[in-house]
């Protein structure tokens, strides 16, 4: 899966893509830009694409969609959406003083960003204990939070 952490407004998110337990590519960008909308997604890459579609109140394909996470940027608001069996798809407005993390190794960043960890410093922690999280790890400053 990924890692995905946000943390005093900076998003940190690791690029290794797999299919099942094969690693298929340590230099994914986990981040999908549409119409001025940004998506930190964790799930399948074709599912991000149906998530960021259905956000934006755009056509969308779902047969077969897996689960999906992402924590997405939209006019300097963090919010988590996704989709599940379950739910369904959903949008959630996050407590900006909040920190989270998304994804398979979001435990293991959680702990590390309790023990005092930024949001890169926590997706490298994660990377030691997942074997889903790995790559080369990016962060992005989130703008003006509200």
């Amino acid at each position: 899966m990924t890692t995905i952490a946000y943390k005093d407004g900076v998003i940190s998110c690791d690029s290794r893509e797999t299919e099942d337990t094969t690693i298929v590519d340590d230099d994914c960008d986990k981040r999908l830009v549409k119409k001025g909308v940004q998506f930190f997604c964790s799930g399948s890459s074709c599912d991000a694409e149906n998530l960021a579609s259905w956000y934006l109140g755009e056509t969308f394909y779902t047969k077969e969609m897996d689960e999906i996470y992402s924590i997405v940027i939209d006019n300097s608001v963090v919010l988590t959406v996704g989709y599940g069996d379950k739910r369904g798809f959903y949008k959630n407005t996050e407590r900006q003083a909040n920190y989270f993390a998304i994804g398979s190794g979001a435990h293991h960043a959680i702990t590390a960003m309790d023990m005092g960890c930024d949001s890169k410093e926590a997706v490298e922690m994660a990377s030691k204990r997942d074997a889903m999280t790995g790559g080369k790890i990016k962060s992005y400053k989130v703008d003006a939070l509200i």
